[in-house]
């Protein structure tokens, strides 16, 4: 009896392993070598993009599979071995993430791939076409290159129409580099867990390029006067600085070893940075036109958000823990006061004299009058709200287990809208401009834009990997 219950033991838990190996290769297909892998940490980052030329076009089903690149020496890397599904009518006016991959350093000339089935579709009719030639292959147009620490986009382009004669299907693609434009309506996104940062013009929701930044970049900020990008990288403690016109690394500010930033917060009248240290409670104050530290303080237990209040001069910090917000004065880290709530505040934002907070444990926001410190209004929104964010005339939430954004009135109770996006919505942006809401779906690993004035989502941008912070280059 024991030996018969010890096998069945052993059976059961082989079962288990193999259920759960088999789901975490449901999140993997598009990665062929694994970004995260020990062995290729140090090897340059190539991420594929697939776009339609004509969006008038037939609705092609394409099964394509062997994805790539050859390199100036003679060798073809395989980035992607999966068959990929796709349409055409589908894509449209968007893109699809063909491959993602780790690949050596080097010059790159060619793309290939093998097309497996091609169909056309006539409302409820499927034709199935004959393939021409199964083996595509094509110049990249122009350079590319990759160094140790780049992370680039090729893109390919579907000539739809030319690709289609009766019922013979021959692709007919062209692909070029990245070339990302001097332009002021861009997105820039942190994808920590592949070291990129990914680019995506506001006026097309496309991606148009990348560049590599090392030691997991988190959290961005923007100063536009002055050319920069700030990025936190949480791996190796540094705030990196970027020249948004070449995208190269400039300067590096180092955090003090014994603080690990998680999050920072960017004072842009004043040029400075505070970085918060949930697991020390510390938080450091960064002069970044000198990269001195200037004040370190401790505050509350694990201060996890920030948010600088210009109009009041004053920088607000979050304590989850302690279910307090700090109100404190930028210049010392002096504590002005402070907001005790019976909740774990996470996201915080100003409205006037009103101070919206997050309630992630019981699933509400809270309106406190920054004047007199009482609370004024208490409703329920999405499950686990995590951020706020200001839009013009609205407020948005941010639901990470609801997968939902709630919009909400200033001065009114209750929530207006539940916009259903992605999994696990975690940070937002706007492009004033083109009036869209851009969320960081961090579980579907892709960008979720939304028209603010219908309240409607318009498209999902796929990057491959999870999405954290955002910034809109305006």
């Amino acid at each position: 009896m024991i030996v018969k219950m010890k096998v069945r033991f052993i059976l059961i838990s082989l079962f288990i392993l193999l259920v759960l190996y088999g789901c975490s290769n449901l999140f993997g297909n598009l990665t062929t070598n694994s970004v995260s892998s020990k062995n290729t940490i140090s090897l340059p980052i190539v991420s594929v993009f697939l776009s339609v030329k004509n969006n008038d076009s037939p609705n092609i089903q394409v099964k394509i599979k062997d994805i790539a690149l050859l390199s100036s020496d003679g060798i073809w890397y395989n980035i992607n071995p999966n068959v990929i599904e796709m349409s055409s009518r589908s894509i449209n006016n968007g893109q699809i993430l063909l491959a993602q991959s780790h690949i050596p350093e080097g010059s790159y000339c060619k793309i290939k791939f093998d097309v497996v089935s091609a169909f056309l579709q006539h409302g409820d009719n499927i034709q199935k076409l004959l393939i021409k030639k199964k083996t595509i292959t094509v110049p990249i147009l122009g350079n590319f290159s990759l160094s140790s620490t780049d992370s680039k986009c090729i893109f390919v382009s579907w000539d739809v129409k030319k690709s289609l004669d009766k019922n013979i299907f021959s692709m007919v693609v062209e692909s070029y580099p990245q070339s990302i434009p001097l332009m002021t309506e861009l997105l820039y996104v942190a994808c920590p867990y592949i070291n990129t940062i990914f680019i995506i013009r506001t006026d097309l929701n496309k991606v148009c390029g990348s560049f590599g930044v090392t030691g997991n970049p988190t959290y961005i900020a923007l100063d536009y006067n002055n050319n920069k990008l700030y990025v936190l990288t949480t791996q190796d403690n540094f705030i990196k600085v970027y020249n948004i016109n070449s995208y190269q690394l400039i300067d590096k500010i180092s955090i003090p070893f014994t603080v690990q930033a998680k999050y920072m917060v960017f004072d842009k009248n004043d040029n400075y940075i505070f970085v918060l240290d949930p697991t020390s409670n510390a938080i450091v104050k960064l002069d970044v036109s000198s990269g001195s530290i200037t004040v370190k303080d401790h505050i509350g237990y694990q201060p996890t958000f920030g948010s600088y209040f210009d109009k009041i001069h004053t920088l607000a910090i979050t304590s989850k823990l302690s279910q307090v917000i700090y109100f404190l004065n930028p210049d010392t880290l002096n504590i002005i006061k402070s907001i005790s709530t019976t909740n774990s505040p996470t996201g915080i934002l100003l409205w006037n004299n009103l101070l919206y907070i997050a309630n992630s444990n019981s699933n509400s926001i809270s309106v406190y009058d920054i004047n007199t410190d009482n609370m004024i209004m208490h409703f329920n929104v999405g499950i686990d709200p995590v951020r706020l964010y200001n839009g013009t005339n609205e407020i948005f939430v941010s639901n990470y287990i609801s997968n939902s954004v709630d919009v909400l009135l200033p001065n009114q109770v209750g929530v207006v809208q539940e916009i259903p996006v992605g999994n696990g919505p975690v940070d937002m942006a706007c492009s004033h401009t083109r009036h869209w809401l851009y969320v960081a779906c961090h579980i579907d690993k892709n960008i979720t834009v939304i028209d603010p004035s219908s309240s409607r989502v318009i498209k999902h941008i796929y990057l491959g990997s999870m999405p954290l912070g955002l910034v809109v280059l305006q």
